[in-house]
């Protein structure tokens, strides 16, 4: 997208090399930025930031954060204003040394992970903080990830089960 030029209406104008605008590369690049070329959101600014780590960022040799990650965890986070929600900021926007991602919100009784992988899936658990028991988890495919995590344990809206 850095090659792209813009005409003063916003749309792509073909690049330095003459090719045509790549329509999806534009709708992605707006769906990011806006037209104004800055993340208005400051989780999905955390998410693209990690695309900047380098390959060997870690003492795994991790290579860099998979694009695939990163457009399935800005579709959740796009996703809250479409459902009306108002979801707190993670406590941590993660890369995985398998070069995923994950975003961490920590509440008062519960911890709250969503994972990205590098194929396309991803998943989920709940740990409530009193034990350090993980409480539920799963693959994200497996459920509907705003009602059954961001609804019911990010805004706290179901209870957890009690402490053994």
């Amino acid at each position: 997208m850095a090659e792209a030029l813009h005409k003063p209406d916003g749309t792509a104008a073909a690049d330095s090399a003459g090719r045509g605008p790549s329509r999806i590369k534009e709708a992605i690049h707006v769906l990011l930025y806006g037209r104004s070329g800055v993340p208005t959101n400051p989780v999905i600014a955390r998410i693209l930031k990690l695309s900047e780590l380098e390959p060997g960022w870690n003492t795994y040799k991790a290579g860099k954060v998979a694009e695939v990650a990163q457009l399935n965890a800005i579709g959740l986070v796009n996703s809250f204003e479409s459902h009306g929600l108002t979801v707190p900021l993670p406590a941590a926007v993660a890369a995985l040394a398998n070069r995923g991602l994950a975003l961490v919100w920590q509440l008062t009784d519960r911890e709250v992970e969503i994972r990205y992988f590098p194929e396309g899936d991803g998943d989920y658990s709940i740990t409530r903080r009193s034990d350090d028991e993980v409480v539920k988890e799963g693959r994200l495919s497996s459920i509907d990830p705003i009602k059954d995590v961001i609804e019911a344990h990010v805004l706290g809206r179901r209870p957890l089960p009690i402490a053994r």
